[in-house]
């Protein structure tokens, strides 16, 4: 694959600012050969689409967000400003109580946040999330819209907006997630 070649050109790019591989059909093999780069290189990396690439190893997706949450921590570097994990249903738990041996990906997501991600938009659509795999990150946000109203220091909480379109998730569940966010 191209994968390989393409990791030996990232070293130089230190100025790269957006990296859409959405639809290059990664997978979890093409994505652990990119992913030092992507946790712990690009200082100027602030978008990044992953969207459409047959992702199915959360693990992957936690070395890549608790990488970049150390990276952002040492200063200089760019917060992801759109994180796009879209189309890729092999990262949604199979089962909403299983104890899937991935993990779910919106524990990850939030335990890089509370790492300190500095994240403004996340794209989680069409990823076959039902609500129960969504708990997480609402009891995460509004823990932090908690701590906000009672004079608590922000943790540079920057989630601004999570797109959810697809998913078989209630509509209800979403506006609650959205208010949430706009608190913060």
């Amino acid at each position: 694959t191209l994968v390989s070649p393409l990791a030996r050109c990232l070293w130089c790019l230190t100025a790269l600012q957006r990296l859409h591989f959405a639809d290059c059909w990664l997978g979890d093999c093409g994505l652990s050969i990119l992913l030092p780069h992507l946790s712990g290189g690009l200082p100027k990396l602030s978008h990044l689409s992953l969207a459409r690439n047959r992702l199915s190893d959360v693990r992957l997706i936690a070395a890549l967000l608790q990488g970049r949450a150390a990276f952002q921590k040492r200063r200089g570097v760019a917060p992801l400003v759109i994180l796009d994990l879209s189309w890729n249903p092999g990262l949604a738990p199979s089962h909403p109580s299983s104890g899937d041996v991935h993990g779910n990906l919106l524990e990850v997501v939030c335990e890089a946040l509370r790492a300190g991600l500095a994240l403004r938009t996340m794209r989680l659509r069409s990823m076959r999330l039902r609500g129960q795999a969504l708990r997480p990150l609402l009891q995460h946000l509004s823990t932090q819209a908690r701590q906000r109203q009672v004079g608590f220091p922000s943790k540079m909480h920057n989630l601004v907006s999570i797109s959810l379109e697809g998913n078989p998730v209630a509509p209800d569940l979403v506006l609650t997630i959205s208010q949430v966010l706009k608190q913060l």
